[in-house]
């Protein structure tokens, strides 16, 4: 379950029809601050088509220190149950098609603004 920093979840409803990069980090992970900065910049190159999330087990007074800390255009959001999508390191990146399904999911830090992964991202946008 996503839910923003305030405790509430995260409507399915409100992000339906659009393609969703959800990236799992933690405060901790050296790994994934230092992807965050290509995280931003394949937002921007994204434009509107693509919802990046990034979403953290940790409590929301740890992920909205870190938040007021940098200057990342991100929704940052909980998520609950971790461990229940199987993920065992961080970071790990879920994307989702428009329609709903899971299309892209690894585990490890890339250089996501890198020309290869914005084309993997344009392709998941275009094939909806």
């Amino acid at each position: 379950q996503l839910m923003d920093l305030n405790g509430g979840l995260i409507n399915r409803q409100q992000i339906k029809g659009t393609v969703l990069f959800i990236n799992f980090w933690a405060t901790w992970c050296k790994p994934c601050i230092l992807e965050m900065a290509s995280i931003a910049n394949a937002q921007k190159l994204s434009g509107d088509k693509v919802i990046f999330i990034l979403a953290s087990p940790e409590t929301s007074e740890e992920i909205e220190s870190f938040r007021l800390k940098n200057s990342y255009p991100f929704l940052f959001n909980r998520i609950e149950n971790i461990e229940s999508l199987g993920i065992t390191a961080l970071p790990t990146t879920f994307i989702f098609s428009a329609n709903g399904k899971l299309v892209f999911s690894e585990s490890g830090a890339r250089k996501w603004d890198d020309s290869s992964n914005i084309k993997l991202i344009n392709q998941i946008v275009n094939n909806d």
